[in-house]
């Protein structure tokens, strides 16, 4: 199987002064388990189980036996089969993994337990991350300066997620559903002559997309 590089952050060195914040700790730890749950490392149960157990962690000693067997600073993570892969045709899957490498960092929206509304001119990169946990997120972009195609990846466990589209502007939708529900209510069919693209792709566990003008 075709190694996949990727190695948890370096954490050694902090102490008293220098110490990580705890909801630091937690952001960075859940940011490491999401890739790896793209990138197939850990299923969906698992997953759900790491993420709730950081939570509830109360100590940076609770905190690192969660992923260490994750981690290997001498090797590179290898590919295991996802248990529910059945769920999906897998190329479809694929092609909706979250490419957290390629190109310029996207700009983030990340939510947990949370309920977070972005409107007006909030967009300032072409690519954008969603990544939501038992969280309701809003992201309006009929305000915001569109690039020429503005690429969204979405991951969503649990959550409610709302998108505000402009009006004809052109939308290409690549969202896999798992126990999960797409709602896109009717759009202007018109479509102004060289107008921008918003390109959607990503992954909806247990959650709710809905696509508005």
């Amino acid at each position: 199987m075709e190694p996949m590089p990727g190695r948890l952050p370096d954490t050694s060195g902090y102490g008293q002064e220098g110490e990580m914040d705890m909801e630091a700790k937690r952001e960075q730890l859940i940011d490491f388990l999401t890739e790896c749950f793209a990138r197939d490392i850990i299923d969906t149960d698992e997953y759900e189980r790491r993420v709730a157990a950081i939570q509830s962690a109360n100590s940076y000693g609770e905190l690192e036996p969660i992923v260490q067997d994750l981690r290997d600073p001498g090797a590179s993570f290898t590919r295991v089969a996802r248990p529910d892969r059945k769920e999906l045709n897998r190329n479809e899957l694929n092609r909706n993994e979250l490419d957290l490498t390629r190109g310029k960092k996207p700009q983030r929206i990340l939510s947990i337990l949370s309920n977070q509304q972005l409107a007006g001119d909030w967009l300032n990169r072409d690519s954008v991350l969603v990544q939501a946990l038992l969280a309701s997120v809003t992201c309006d972009l009929r305000d915001s300066r569109l690039f020429s195609i503005t690429r969204i990846q979405i991951y969503c466990l649990m959550a409610k997620l709302k998108i505000y589209i402009p009006r004809g502007i052109a939308l290409e939708s690549n969202v896999a559903p798992i126990l999960a529900e797409i709602c896109q209510k009717e759009r202007s069919p018109a479509q102004m002559p060289g107008a921008p693209i918003i390109q959607m792709s990503g992954v909806l566990i247990m959650s709710e997309l809905h696509i508005e003008n």
